[in-house]
C-alpha cells in the first residue's frame, strides 16, 4: 500500500509466498529477499509519501485450512527531503 501521512494513495498489492533464508551472519535471524518492481503513475513527490509492507505469515486451523494472518509491518519513504525518488537496497526493520 502506498500512503500519504494518513491518505491511503494506492491499495495493497499481493506478492507470492516467499521462504525465509537463516541469516549467514546471525543464525537467531532471517533474511527474506525481495525483488518486484511495479509502474506507479500520479504520484505527487512528497517526504511523507511511504511505501507500507506488511509481512503475512501462514496458520493452520483445527480443519487443516491455511488462513493468512499479519505478523508485522515495515515502511519506506518514497521520496527525499528534496523530493526526488528514494531508490537503492534497505535493511528493513519489522515492526
Amino acid at each position: 500500500m502506498i500512503q500519504n501521512v494518513t491518505t491511503q494513495i494506492l491499495d495493497p498489492l499481493m506478492v507470492e509466498g516467499i521462504t525465509a533464508t537463516v541469516d549467514p551472519t546471525d543464525s537467531n535471524m532471517k533474511y527474506i529477499g525481495i525483488d518486484k518492481s511495479n509502474l506507479i503513475k500520479g504520484i505527487k513527490a512528497h517526504p511523507s509519501c511511504n511505501l507500507v509492507i506488511e509481512v503475512q505469515v501462514p496458520k493452520v486451523n483445527n480443519y487443516n485450512d491455511v488462513t493468512w494472518v499479519a505478523y508485522g509491518w515495515t515502511i519506506i519513504n518514497l521520496f527525499d527531503y528534496k523530493r526526488d525518488v528514494n531508490a537503492g537496497t534497505w535493511r528493513l526493520p519489522l515492526y
